[in-house]
């Protein structure tokens, strides 16, 4: 059996049923002859009459056909010679099926629902012509008898329920009735969704903690009602699980910084559970830092250990977490990339030796690198002298050049260390020129005396000295350079001076201002002095008038005089030099004196004593006097006045000190021929008096005369103004300032009270020069304006001048405590954080930042979010970041809340609509189906859920689905579950569209009288038509769209016109317009049987047609016999090659108008195949009735179901050979020959055993 397919097996099971039938035409020959020999026809009647055939009409059954109902036929027989009926056959069929013969029938309950009707072959009792046309009754439904309904009970779910695995329902059924069960409605509900049909169940994977319920609906195969109660078992499914596990956890690729790092693992559930979302986490020197399956490194990272975790999650069940799992730690190396740059290198100036300077860089980096403690150095001309940006420069470094380097270092990336790069600068300094003070010359200046000359040097800039100038001078001309000088005899009588120009030792004015001693005279030797004597002055001393004097010159020592010193002095005034004098016309009334100082050219000392001589000054006079008295210009504050009058003395005495006063107000205030007023004159009554006073003599004084008296307007010139604007420091929010100004005026003009205001960020904040800063004043912009203020003078109002300064306080910085998130984190809902802000230095809060952070990303800020349907089940936190109004410190460090999981807004479940095939549904077809996604709250669509069902059965959970190319005809569903992203419920009810795959199944077997079930699943059809595929007999046979019955049509046909040929059903559709399939293509598990007609190499079948009726079954008391057909060649070697000891057949035979060859056996062969099928040959039956099952019973059988045909009955009606070949019996005569039977015309015949013949089983039916 090992070379046989499936397909071969089913034609196989038929051909071991098949009877031989041998035919023979001598046979026929035989009887044909002996009839005509006797004259006439074979009914034993005189043939001189001729009758019309007799008729049957008015055919009924009664009562109503109902089960377990005796059902009678009726009808009436006509003839028309009025012959009497004689043995008229009557047949009754089920579904066209034969039933039996008999006058009456009772239908069992196997038979409800099938149609019945009966046949009449009406026979007269004599004559020819004496059998009638059958003729046959309507068909009526078989109905069942009213009674009780069936019931199902003791319903059960088999446990375990374990999701993912296959699981069984049972049930009782019972009908009080007796009725037999027909296909009872069994049905699977999952969350009170039907999921499934059948005792069997295929749990989802994702089924745990559904409710599963098994429901059978109970139908009987007869009776009346036919259908019970559902009844139903429920249960939770409940399975039983391990956790699961990561492993394998591996980071790709290498660890870089400002890599996108993936991770990955191995997900292991011994349940097989699918995975749900397991918790990816990555964490850096054992903190986490990301969550997910990827990550990107920062800087930040660089150098620590990164490992990938993972606490796997199953999809459902208990201990659906697993342990979390690291990845071995991997260093994070740094990003190769571009080195550190430094530029912009600058040195801040003055470079002031003994000063510090400081100096500034700009740090860069390609690839974003913060900066680490970059490497500096400071240099004075090449040496190292300091590190850091600042350096006090050494004293004597002025006119050095002075270097300073820098080696950038990033904190992160490769490489670390850039470049260094250096900026030089020359120290200069700023200084004032050195002086040179308190010049001495030791000892005094005398002939051939060493003199040295010393100083007291200055620097402001504290330089030291530098190359001195020292230089002696006599009498004004350099005559030596250096400390010291020794005086020669002809130095005598010079005059001496030290002069020094300070030089310091570098810098700018290093040479100051050349400084000479006092002037000294270089004094001779020591001696006695010359003396003068006998002054005298001549008379009249009359002032206007020259007088002369005379004196005596001695010296004891004999030096002759030089130039010796005359000075006249009039009231001690020096008023002339010689030995005569013109006498001032004013010099009336004084004391005239000559001095003498007698002065030798030699000799020390050469000066000797001064002597005098004195006389008064006596004249004669009348008093002057003064007239026309003006003042110049108009009286103006600041002006200089002019007073101006005509002197007139009738003695012509030239004009003395005349006296000149002003008077403001009647007072006197000053004296002179000019008056410049102060301001405090403005407006007051000015006059100009004058007592004329003549220059000598006596009433040289006249009376006083004053001016007309004048007002005095103000000065038209400057404003005044303010200059010098301070603020104390500090400026701390909350203490008092005060400032200070220089008030100035060009023409003088004192302050009166001028304007002062102060200001903060412009707004007018107090006046005076003091000023408490507002508490709250931190960073905002202080300034004084001053608006000078004259008392007098004009203008008097000067211009605002302001000076402005930022008011910085010291602080620690604000902290934020007791955040809250309220209300619960709900989508859609509007949040509101909260928390308390706290300031050491109690300054108000400024604007604080607030932020909302989902999954740690900034989503919004200020005190309040709103939440949208992305950010469900998300983890969001408060984070506040806390500012004061001012100050340095200002911003405090950011806090959040605790992570809080955002759930889904309650609402209504997600739903579809509008199910639509997108594709027509056929097999190998790629569908896909368009729906209405609907949520009334809004929510978008999830990842919805989509099931494909095969005839209720799931087959994927795809949004695609290619039916495979043997599911035609079968029922497809698609079914969506709406998944909303966000909101809750999540899960919206199933909805499902469901159809037919496209496909023209057949369904029963391909034998002559099996009828072939049509059924058109997914076209819409629009006509059908069944033919054969014999050439000869090809027109439409049927045009039903239900099935087809293959039949003999008329009934007179023979069947080899069908057996040996195929069906070809076309069906027209709408969809894809005719489409015609031969039956035999379908497979035999929808067709069955078929005559086997070619085979391959292996004995394969390939290809099959109409097959004859199987057997021929004859029942004789309560024994039921089947004689089977003969074997076609085909069937022959496949029963050889499934049973080696089954015989290979001797001959064959192929009846006319037939192209199936038949198989022929010798009688030896023919015993063993009928042996090896567990069969038997059946006896003769006319000679030998030692059986009553022989073929001559079989022969009359075959005769009496098959009026139609007067000979060949299993030939043409069966389709059996017969035409030229006899059938073996077991019937044995001896010789080595056995009986025969020629079943063409019933003969009996015998032949010897080798000859080869139709072999025709016999079977016992159990």
């Amino acid at each position: 059996m090992a070379i046989f397919s499936q397909i071969n097996k089913g034609y196989l099971d038929s051909a071991l049923q098949l009877l031989a039938v041998n035919f023979r035409f001598l046979s026929l020959m035989i009887t044909a002859t002996l009839l005509t020999a006797c004259g006439g026809d074979d009914d034993g009647f005189p043939s001189y009459e001729t009758f019309s055939p007799p008729t049957a009409t008015q055919l009924s059954t009664s009562p109503q056909a109902e089960v377990d109902t005796i059902l009678s036929l009726d009808y009436q027989f006509n003839d028309a010679a009025n012959r009497p009926e004689g043995g008229s056959k009557v047949s009754w069929y089920l579904d066209n099926q034969l039933q039996n013969h008999d006058s009456q029938f009772t239908p069992s309950k196997l038979h409800e629902g099938q149609w019945l009707h009966f046949c009449v072959t009406p026979i007269a009792a004599y004559g020819n012509n004496n059998t009638g046309s059958q003729v046959c009754s309507i068909a009526e439904l078989i109905l069942p008898t009213s009674g009780s309904v069936p019931v199902a009970e003791n319903i059960l779910i088999i446990s375990p329920l374990q999701p993912g695995s296959k699981i069984e329902g049972s049930y009782l059924y019972t009908d009080a009735d007796d009725d037999a069960e027909a296909a009872s409605q069994l049905i699977w509900r999952l969350n009170s969704s039907e999921v499934a049909q059948g005792l069997h169940y295929l749990l989802p994977v994702n089924s745990e903690g559904a409710i599963l319920s098994f429901c059978v609906t109970p139908k009987s195969l007869t009776g009346e009602p036919n259908i019970g109660a559902e009844a139903c078992d429920t249960k939770t499914v409940i399975g039983s699980y391990t956790p699961p596990t990561a492993s394998k956890l591996l980071i790709s690729p290498t660890p870089v910084i400002g890599n996108l790092l993936n991770g990955s693992y191995l997900y292991n559930d011994a349940n097989n559970r699918p995975e749900g979302d397991s918790l990816l986490s990555w964490e850096v020197d054992g903190t986490e830092v990301a969550t997910g399956s990827t990550v990107t490194l920062v800087v930040a990272d660089e150098g620590k250990d990164i490992s990938f975790c993972v606490t796997p999650l199953a999809t459902y069940g208990q201990n659906a977490i697993g342990l979390q799992v690291c990845s071995a730690p991997s260093n994070i190396d740094p990003k190769a990339g571009s080195a550190p740059v430094a530029s912009s290198l600058a040195i801040s100036s003055p470079l002031q030796p003994g000063q510090s300077v400081t100096a500034s860089y700009f740090y860069s980096d390609a690839d974003g690198d913060i900066e680490a403690s970059s490497l500096t150095q400071w240099r004075i001309d090449n040496l190292a002298s300091g590190t850091g940006l600042s350096l006090t420069l050494p004293i004597d470094s002025e006119g050095k050049t002075l270097q300073l380097c820098v080696t950038p270092i990033a904190q992160t990336g490769s490489p670390k260390q850039g470049l260094q790069v250096c900026f030089s600068q020359n120290i200069t300094g700023t200084y004032s020129a050195p002086t040179a003070t308190i010049l001495l010359i030791s000892p005094a200046p005398v002939v051939g005396t060493l003199l040295t000359g010393s100083y007291l040097y200055n620097d402001a800039n504290s330089r030291p000295e530098g190359d001195r100038l020292l230089t002696w001078k006599l009498d004004g001309t350099e005559v030596s350079a250096g400390e010291t000088l020794t005086l020669a005899a002809t130095d005598e009588g010079k005059i001496l001076t030290f002069c020094v120009t300070p030089v310091a030792a570098y810098g700018i004015n290093a040479s100051g201002t050349q400084v000479c001693s006092t002037p000294a005279s270089i004094f001779p030797k020591a001696g006695s002095a010359p003396e003068a004597s006998g002054l005298t002055i001549s008379s009249p001393l009359q002032p206007g008038q020259s007088v002369t004097a005379s004196y005596l010159y001695s010296d004891a020592n004999g030096d002759i005089e030089a130039s010796s010193l005359t000075q006249w002095r009039i009231d001690n005034l020096t008023s002339g030099t010689g030995l005569s004098l013109t006498l001032p016309i004013d010099s009336e009334g004084k004391t005239l004196q000559l001095c003498v100082t007698p002065i030798a050219q030699t000799g020390s000392p050469k000066q000797g004593l001064q002597v005098c001589f004195s006389q008064n000054i006596t004249g004669t006079y009348s008093a002057p006097t003064a007239t026309i008295l003006l003042i110049s210009p108009t009286p103006v504050i600041g002006t200089l006045l002019t007073g101006s009058y005509l002197y007139n003395d009738a003695n012509s005495r030239p004009e003395g000190a005349s006296l000149l006063t002003w008077k403001l107000d009647g007072t006197e205030v000053s004296a002179g021929e000019t008056l410049t007023f102060a301001a405090t004159d403005e407006g007051k009554i000015l006059t100009f008096c004058v007592t004329p006073v003549a220059a000598y003599g006596i009433n040289a004084t006249g009376t006083q005369v004053c001016s007309t008296p004048a007002s005095i307007f103000p000065k038209a010139g400057s404003a005044p103004e303010a200059s010098g604007l301070t603020i104390s420091s500090p400026l701390q929010p909350g203490q008092s300032v005060t400032a200070s100004y220089l008030y100035s005026d060009a023409n003088g003009d004192i302050e009166a009270s001028s304007l002062t205001q102060w200001l903060i960020d412009n707004l007018a904040s107090g006046t005076g020069l003091s000023l408490t800063l507002p508490i709250d004043s931190e960073g905002k912009t202080l300034q004084l304006c001053v608006t000078p203020i004259a008392q007098t003078g004009s203008p008097k109002q000067g211009l605002q001048v302001c000076f402005s300064q930022n008011i910085t306080g010291t602080y620690t910085a604000p902290t934020a405590t007791i955040l809250l998130i309220s209300p619960t984190p709900v989508v859609g809902t509007l949040l509101t954080g909260s928390y308390l802000y706290n300031d050491a230095n109690s300054r108000p809060e400024g604007a604080s930042l607030l932020s909302w952070q989902v999954d740690g990303t900034e989503i919004a800020t200020g005190s309040t979010v709103t939440l949208v349907v992305a950010d469900e089940g998300k983890d969001i936190s408060f984070c506040v970041t806390p500012l004061a109004t001012y100050g340095q410190n200002a911003t405090g460090d950011q806090v959040c809340t605790l992570a809080a999981n955002i759930n889904p807004k309650a609402g209504s479940a997600p739903s579809t609509t509008n199910l639509s095939w997108d594709t027509f549904v056929k097999p190998s077809t790629f569908l896909t189906v368009s729906y209405d996604f609907i949520d009334s709250d809004g929510d978008a669509e999830g990842v919805s859920l989509f099931s494909w069902k095969l005839d209720n059965v799931e087959v994927s959970q795809n949004i695609s689905y290619t039916p495979l190319a043997d599911s035609g005809g079968k029922s497809l569903s698609f079914c969506v579950t709406a998944v909303a992203v966000s909101g809750t419920p999540k899960i919206g009810s199933q909805a499902c569209i469901t159809t037919d795959i496209a496909a023209i199944l057949l369904t029963g077997e391909l034998k002559l009288n099996q009828t072939l079930t049509l059924d058109v699943k997914g076209y819409s059809e629009t006509g059908v038509t069944w033919k054969s595929t014999n050439p000869a007999d090809n027109a439409v046979r049927s045009t039903s769209n239900t099935s087809y019955t293959i039949s003999r049509l008329p009934i007179t046909q023979s069947a080899f016109r069908l057996v040996g040929y195929d069906v070809e059903v076309c069906v027209t559709t709408v969809e894809e317009g005719e489409i015609c399939n031969l039956v035999s293509q379908y497979p035999v598990t929808s067709v069955t049987g078929g005559l086997p007609m070619t085979l391959d190499g292996s004995n394969q079948i390939t290809s099959r047609a109409i097959a004859s009726v199987d057997y021929i079954e004859l029942t004789i008391a309560t024994v039921t016999k089947r004689l089977h057909r003969p074997l076609s060649i085909i069937e022959s070697v496949l029963l050889n090659a499934a049973i080696p000891a089954s015989p290979l057949h001797d001959g064959q035979d192929s009846e006319i108008g037939s192209n199936v060859l038949w198989g022929l056996y010798t009688w030896p062969n023919a015993d063993a195949l009928c042996t090896t099928r567990g069969m038997t040959l059946a006896v003769e039956g006319n000679t030998d009735v030692s059986n009553p099952f022989g073929l001559k019973q079989f022969y009359d059988a075959a005769e009496a179901s098959y009026p139609e045909f007067a000979s060949a009955h299993v030939g043409n009606a069966l389709g059996w050979g017969v035409d030229n070949e006899y059938y073996w019996s077991s019937s044995d005569i001896g010789g080595g020959s056995h009986r025969d039977f020629y079943m063409v015309t019933g003969s009996p015949g015998s032949i010897a055993d080798t000859t080869p013949e139709y072999a025709a089983c016999l079977e016992l039916v159990p």
